[in-house]
């Protein structure tokens, strides 16, 4: 891994624009909040982690606008977070989890979502006031095909965050009466079936056939789910 990384850092001096090479090694140089070093106190790492969001997603959107490359990237915050004094190491770990996650590397900005996601999930998980697990928290994490899973469990997985979302008293068998909830559920669906990391032509051509079964459904008034 130290050799890869060297090996990454000569290579990013080669062909590179100045704006770019500027953001990488301002990635690479990123201090984090001090309260994210706070050890045990988990509030006061949580504290910190909202301080400091908005730095880090900056860094890494200024990174990818300049053009850098994903996997650069990925090593600049290697780098920073690994660092003894200034580093973090739950980022560390997440980050080399990220760099493990080839099934995303198509898709730079949805992995640094998935990134930042994770993070918010950790520095917020059983800390009053912060926690990010709300009703709504499954329905928002749907936006795209997970790796491995079939066109089957997400269409479930879609429509089991969303009834979780709504907490009316609907359930499986009431939910396609109401024409919004059915629009919004099938809509997110067609959408995550569109952004297949894995295989973006299949994703492309079950959205088509998505799509178009949905529209011939609403044509005739029916039931997508009882085609």
């Amino acid at each position: 891994m130290t050799q890869w990384l060297e090996s990454r850092t000569l290579q990013r001096t080669k062909g590179k624009s100045k704006d770019s090479t500027t953001a990488l090694n301002t990635l690479e140089a990123l201090k984090f909040h001090s309260e994210l070093q706070a050890g045990d106190d988990t509030t006061k790492m949580a504290e910190g982690w909202e301080t400091f969001q908005l730095t880090f997603i900056r860094a890494i959107t200024n990174a990818l606008t300049h053009g850098c490359d994903w996997m650069e990237l990925l090593a600049c915050l290697h780098v920073c977070s690994r660092a003894l004094k200034t580093g973090q190491q739950r980022i560390r770990s997440i980050v080399v989890t990220a760099m493990k996650d080839t099934s995303l590397f198509c898709n730079p900005v949805l992995h640094a979502m998935v990134i930042v996601a994770k993070l918010d999930s950790s520095f917020s998980q059983g800390v009053p006031g912060y926690s990010r697990e709300t009703p709504s928290a499954a329905w928002e994490a749907c936006v795209s095909r997970l790796p491995g899973e079939d066109a089957l469990t997400l269409a479930n997985r879609v429509f089991d965050s969303y009834l979780q979302k709504i907490g009316d008293d609907i359930d499986h068998r009431t939910i396609w009466g109401n024409k919004v909830y059915a629009s919004e559920i099938n809509t997110r669906t067609a959408y995550c079936l569109g952004n297949d990391v894995s295989d973006p032509a299949r994703g492309r051509a079950n959205h088509h056939q998505f799509t178009l079964r949905w529209h011939e459904a609403r044509t005739t008034k029916d039931s997508l789910w009882r085609l």
